[in-house]
């Protein structure tokens, strides 16, 4: 249990690329194997609403699984590539190291293969409770005052600080136990295909590729600050 939890974060940082997510929820005061077993163990049966959407979340896992074993399917190298990532990003004593075996055939291979789809699901249910786990910093209106020129200027504030060694000033304020409560009772999800798209994109390296994106866009706004906050107080 305890090393599907450390996979199931690990999978936030080598898979979705999101270091900053990745930090928050290794700090959370509870092991991730508390709440990720407890989702993966129903097949998140519990953190989506109705029967109907149930079906649709276990019907994209078996389709994964059918897509990633399939060697004349379109997305069938997505998916492997995926799963190939999580097993080279885990210790060779793990389950995963083995899912690039020949000797996993048949079922055996499905069934690791289905293991780490659970897993790259409950990263992706993390994933998608993301603005809840990680607030944004005040809005820049919020922080605009004739006294303050640098706030009233047209340069573009990143609502997020990427900087993994020092997280929202907002969030030193905040009950570490909030974060805590939305991990251990999440609240269900109305719209199971809001998940299953997640999970694709984790799976294609959209996903990374989008915090890729904003994490460059971010740390050019920052330099701009900066320069900017440079240049107001030579003048």
């Amino acid at each position: 249990m305890e090393l599907i939890g450390k996979q199931t974060i690990d999978i936030i940082r080598n898979i979705a690329g999101d270091e900053e997510l990745y930090q928050f929820v290794s700090s959370v005061p509870i092991p991730p194997e508390l709440f990720c077993t407890k989702w993966i163990r129903l097949m998140f049966s519990r953190e989506v609403k109705g029967l109907n959407n149930v079906m649709i979340l276990w019907d994209s896992f078996f389709e994964l699984i059918s897509s990633s074993s399939s060697p004349s399917s379109s997305s069938s190298s997505t998916s492997t590539t995926a799963l190939t990532a999580i097993a080279s990003s885990s210790p060779p004593s793990t389950s995963l190291s083995e899912l690039t075996n020949n000797d996993l055939k048949g079922d055996d291979e499905k069934s690791m293969k289905f293991i780490h789809i659970l897993e790259i699901t409950a990263a992706s249910m993390i994933i998608l409770i993301r603005d809840e786990l990680i607030p944004p910093s005040p809005s820049p209106s919020l922080l605009s005052t004739p006294q303050n020129p640098l706030m009233n200027s047209s340069l573009p504030i990143p609502l997020h600080n990427n900087n993994n060694n020092n997280h929202h000033d907002d969030e030193d304020d905040r009950d570490p136990n909030e974060s805590v409560h939305l991990l251990m009772n999440y609240s269900p999800i109305d719209d199971s295909n809001k998940l299953i798209q997640v999970v694709e994109n984790v799976m294609s390296g959209k996903l990374k590729e989008e915090r890729k994106k904003i994490n460059n866009n971010n740390n050019n706004n920052k330099h701009q600050l900066v320069l900017l906050l440079s240049l107001l107080i030579v003048l």
